[in-house]
């Protein structure tokens, strides 16, 4: 940066900065069902330096959404940005303080109202023991266009363990939590509203298992975690039952090294947060969190039928 003298006073130039100018805002659908997906278009022209402009998108004066523009000298981007709206009637909708229009939501005749909010976000561990608390958490909202209170009952094997009282505004989502001890062992269905999940209570730890993979890839543990072969690799889709690791967690595997060499061969990986690797062919290591948090190392004797680990 250039200084300027005058006299004796040394003075810096100004700092330029971004100049967005907002245009051609508009509303993709003037009239929507409650709930339906719409999209508000804008173009922006920034005539500064490279920057970042934040839009917020109001309906009826209440901030739905909003999107980071980044754009260079003398670009000009076409944009645009999602969002849903419940309650019927007029609303006037504006992206900051240009206008896009007016927003007319009405339902469809003879649609009925909602009778129960929608569960979604439901989020819980995939096993217990015997005795141990169940904590759930999961997100409720009211997809109807009015006020509601509602009762939302969590099922298990068809029986009430624990209800939940609300009252929502239209489109209106709340964080839910609850919990209840669980009862007998084995296999147990749950039902919260419309959302679904299945779980084990156990005794021992050989009833605990989320994973045991037979010769052919597929899971006997019950949750399905069948491995898919692809390009050498046995990949384990993701699972709500493959990341209940809870504060412990245990692995067998046997290994046959088809060669001996050195260095550092992953065997079994959830990316780079927890890992069980081969060092030189011999000693396998493991670490669970992440890089830095340490490994467990250990020495064991290879055998003609392979490596357990």
């Amino acid at each position: 940066m250039v200084e300027l003298v005058i006299g004796d006073r040394v003075e810096a130039p100004e700092r330029r900065r971004p100049e967005f100018i907002v245009s051609g805002v508009r509303l993709a659908s003037s009239r929507v069902r409650p709930g339906q997906v719409n999209m508000v278009k804008f173009f922006i022209e920034n005539k500064g330096v490279e920057g970042v402009r934040v839009l917020r998108l109001f309906v009826g004066g209440r901030v739905v959404g909003s999107v980071n523009c980044l754009a260079g000298t003398g670009m000009r981007i076409e944009d645009s940005i999602r969002f849903r709206w419940y309650p019927k009637g007029e609303f006037r909708v504006c992206l900051d303080s240009a206008g896009a229009g007016v927003l007319t939501v009405a339902p469809e005749p003879g649609v009925p109202l909602p009778s129960a909010p929608e569960v979604q976000e439901l989020d819980m561990r995939a096993v217990f023991r015997i005795g141990d608390s169940v904590r759930l958490s999961f997100v409720a909202q009211n997809v109807g266009w009015n006020p509601g209170s509602f009762r939302v009952p969590v099922m298990v094997d068809g029986k009430p363990v624990a209800v939940d009282t609300m009252r929502l505004g239209a489109g209106e989502r709340s964080s839910r939590r609850m919990s209840w001890r669980v009862g007998s062992r084995g296999w147990h269905q749950l039902w919260v509203g419309n959302s679904r999940r299945r779980f084990r209570v156990y005794d021992s730890a050989a009833s605990a298992l989320v994973l045991d993979l037979d010769g052919g890839w597929k899971d006997r543990s019950g949750f399905g975690n069948n491995g898919v072969v692809s390009d050498g690799l046995v990949r384990l889709p993701g699972s709500y039952s493959l990341n209940d690791l809870g504060r412990r967690l245990t692995m067998l595997l046997w290994v046959y090294p088809e060669k001996s060499g050195r260095g550092l061969t992953d065997i079994f990986t959830n990316g780079d947060n927890h890992v069980l690797q081969v060092v030189d062919g011999r000693q396998p290591t493991f670490f669970a969190g992440g890089w830095g948090r340490g490994t467990a190392p250990s020495t064991c004797r290879p055998t003609g039928r392979g490596t357990g680990i």
